[in-house]
């Protein structure tokens, strides 16, 4: 299986203060609908709360 890219999201931890990870905040629905319409999440800056990607970033509009 290729290896996906990912973008990388600073997220400070409130607990230990320790940030940065590699993750794309998307729903599994989000997730389905971009790999059914060949969009790559890793290359979409997402609009919703904290960066997440929401249907309106992956559904033509």
């Amino acid at each position: 299986m290729a290896e996906r890219p990912t973008t990388t999201v600073c997220v400070q931890n409130a607990h230990t203060g320790a940030g940065c990870t590699s993750r794309i905040f998307a729903t599994p629905l989000i997730r389905r609908i971009a790999r059914e319409r060949g969009i790559d999440l890793a290359t979409i800056r997402g609009s919703g709360a904290a960066g997440r990607v929401v249907r309106k970033d992956v559904e033509p509009s």
